[in-house]
């Protein structure tokens, strides 16, 4: 992969890391419809970062080199897993129950950083 594909990677995951951060902060002192429309922001920007990757990227990927070691197809599966913990934070995000808000993000944060790494190693 070249160097910019790896920096606009590199720069998605940065900037998704900083919203969920953010909205952790607007959650911790109460500001729950702040926290909502970070959160919005979050999933909006991860899904269309996701599409891009399974629908261009990976395709991209594979047609070139192939996916011998289905390197690729983990990491298909690994958004599956990202995408059902969004959808558990949803819920939860909904009903302003901070507790189970961070029991919910910080297996989002480690699963988002370790297919971060797994991603910007291929």
């Amino acid at each position: 992969m070249n160097s910019t594909s790896k920096n606009w990677l590199i720069h998605d995951h940065d900037k998704y890391d900083a919203v969920l951060d953010e909205c952790e902060i607007a959650a911790d002192v109460g500001e729950w419809k702040k926290a909502k429309q970070l959160f919005q922001k979050f999933v909006s920007d991860l899904k269309l970062h996701m599409q891009m990757e399974d629908e261009v990227l990976y395709p991209l990927f594979i047609e070139e080199n192939g996916d011998p070691d289905c390197v690729i197809t983990h990491l298909s599966e690994e958004h599956d897993y990202l995408v059902h913990l969004v959808h558990d934070l949803a819920y939860i995000i909904k009903n302003n129950d901070f507790d189970h808000f961070l029991d919910s993000l910080e297996p989002l944060h480690k699963a988002m950083k370790q297919h971060n790494e797994h991603e910007e190693k291929v």
